[in-house]
């Protein structure tokens, strides 16, 4: 209502956050652009050879422009195999909040939060506009160390039958890298684990889709079970759960972890053919 009040009314804009077009590009993450994200080379190609103000923000575009951005970003998550669903979703409604995106003022949030700065984010948001600069490099800052984290992921993951698993070096980062590799990069045929280790255990963070998810995958399910086989302790949700093992047992619990998930889905497939 207050929003409506003051005028303000949602408008197309990309999903990819930044002041401009060039920081948008550079530190996309959601979607997540190979060769892209995280490399300024390759993004100031780009923006030149498409005739792209790199200062410039998507809202400020004209049509014509927007729908050729739109496209090109399309086009990289098809070469992907990006779920449609997904691609369809790069340009979304959002409301502008003096000159920034909910979108982006939500995302800034997040990063506040990442990195333990949660009283940097309530001062802005509460009207302190002199941390506007603090707060937005704090925002860049999480997404560098997301997009390194990302890089490293895939340069070592390693699969077996059901799984594919990779080591982050922050606590905070499991969760978000394998959410964004699971929807842009890695075989979404197969669960993603990304692990951190710290102070004697191992945190274990695990994302499926919405198609594995309905071929019988219950991560909740599965990564509470085999964390309590290692003496551990986890769970969650069907798409996504959580667990703490002990450090000498990360191949146990991958092991098992791998066994279950190929039981769910022979059961789901055996279950359909009764």
């Amino acid at each position: 209502d207050m929003l409506m009040e003051k005028n303000i009314t949602p408008s197309g804009t990309l999903r990819i956050q930044g002041r401009n077009l060039f920081e948008s590009l550079l530190f996309a993450t959601e979607p997540f652009i190979d060769g892209f994200s995280g490399n300024e080379e390759n993004v100031k190609k780009f923006l030149e050879s498409s005739g792209l103000d790199p200062e410039k923000r998507f809202e400020s575009l004209d049509e014509d422009k927007k729908i050729r951005l739109s496209s090109w970003i399309a086009i990289q998550l098809i070469r992907r195999n990006v779920e449609r669903e997904i691609i369809e979703s790069i340009v979304v409604d959002s409301f502008q909040l003096d000159g920034m995106s909910d979108y982006l003022l939500s995302d800034i949030i997040d990063a506040c939060s990442r990195q333990d700065k949660q009283g940097l984010a309530l001062a802005y948001l509460s009207g302190d506009v002199e941390r506007e600069q603090e707060v937005y490099q704090t925002f860049l800052e999480h997404k560098k160390n997301l997009i390194r984290e990302i890089y490293s992921a895939i340069r070592n993951k390693k699969e077996m039958k059901n799984l594919q698993y990779f080591y982050v070096s922050e606590d905070s980062m499991a969760g978000a890298v394998s959410g964004t590799l699971m929807m842009y990069y890695f075989d979404r045929d197969k669960v993603t684990i990304g692990l951190h280790e710290k102070d004697g255990e191992v945190r274990v963070s695990g994302r499926a889709t919405r198609y594995l998810v309905s071929k019988g995958i219950n991560l909740g399910v599965s990564m509470g079970t085999c964390a309590e086989r290692v003496n551990g302790f986890g769970g969650g949700h069907d798409i996504a759960a959580g667990a703490n093992i002990p450090t000498g047992k990360v191949n146990e619990f991958l092991e098992c972890l791998d066994g279950i998930l190929g039981e769910q889905i022979n059961d789901t497939k055996i279950t359909s053919k009764i």
